[in-house]
């Protein structure tokens, strides 16, 4: 019976070692996600010791994007209200204008990365919410790569008429614009992100850091959650009738 004891002794400690690594990065790439240079602990060390704001920056790449949402719990935003799968297969719209509509009422919440595969191209869209409990809005713009190339041919055809220093400069900005990494989001959607002629689909998906035992949302998530459904709705009717 000792021994027995023992045994599940270590099992016990060793999967409370695990899960507590687990948190720990969790926490760590949310850290990451939802404060900037100018925010969160590291800034207010760097304050408190008189240090550049910057020294405990650390950019979060595609491979901590995709990490931090499988350690996350994702919920797709239809899941939530079967109504809400039809709003996000409105014909006719453009979704990446809702990007461009999103950076301009959520601008110091935004983050952005973007990745590029074989047959297609994918913008991630991070809507931060951190006066709620740990809630990220997870917005996913994909692209099929067929059409990015024939943008990029347009793009080249009306810049022939352009001096060849001009056309050299632009297409470098382009190829660094799209590159899987992470960047400005003004410069992601005015200039090599987004264009309002691109046709593509998008995901939402709610992440919460973790579930509690009930697994509900709490009111302030459902609060932020709603003011963003409201956003699309109030945008696709003006995109709809005014358009």
């Amino acid at each position: 019976p000792v021994e027995r004891a023992l045994q599940e002794a270590q099992l016990f400690t060793r999967e409370l070692f695990r899960v507590a690594a687990q948190h720990y990065e969790r926490d760590l790439l949310w850290s990451r996600l939802l404060f900037d240079d100018t925010r969160g602990p590291g800034a207010e060390v760097a304050r408190t010791l008189a240090l550049p704001t910057d020294l405990f920056r650390v950019e979060v790449g595609p491979q901590q994007l995709e990490e931090c949402l499988r350690l996350s719990i994702c919920t797709p935003l239809e899941t939530l209200d079967p109504r809400l799968d039809e709003l996000l297969c409105v014909s006719g719209v453009c979704w990446q204008e809702l990007a461009l509509r999103l950076r301009d009422i959520y601008a110091d919440q935004l983050r952005e990365f973007q990745f590029q595969e074989e047959d297609e191209n994918s913008s991630h869209l991070l809507l931060l919410c951190p006066d709620t409990f740990d809630l990220i809005i997870h917005l996913t713009f994909i692209t099929p790569k067929d059409q990015t190339v024939a943008q990029a041919e347009l793009v080249e055809d009306g810049d022939a008429s352009v001096s060849g220093d001009e056309s050299i400069s632009s297409s470098s900005r382009s190829a660094s614009i799209n590159g899987s990494h992470v960047s400005g989001i003004s410069e992601q959607f005015s200039e090599g992100g987004f264009t309002q002629e691109a046709q593509g689909d998008v995901r939402v998906e709610i992440c919460r850091r973790e579930e509690p035992p009930n697994k509900q949302f709490t009111f302030a998530q459902r609060r932020s959650i709603s003011e963003f459904v409201n956003c699309i709705v109030h945008w696709q009717w003006r995109s709809l009738i005014y358009d």
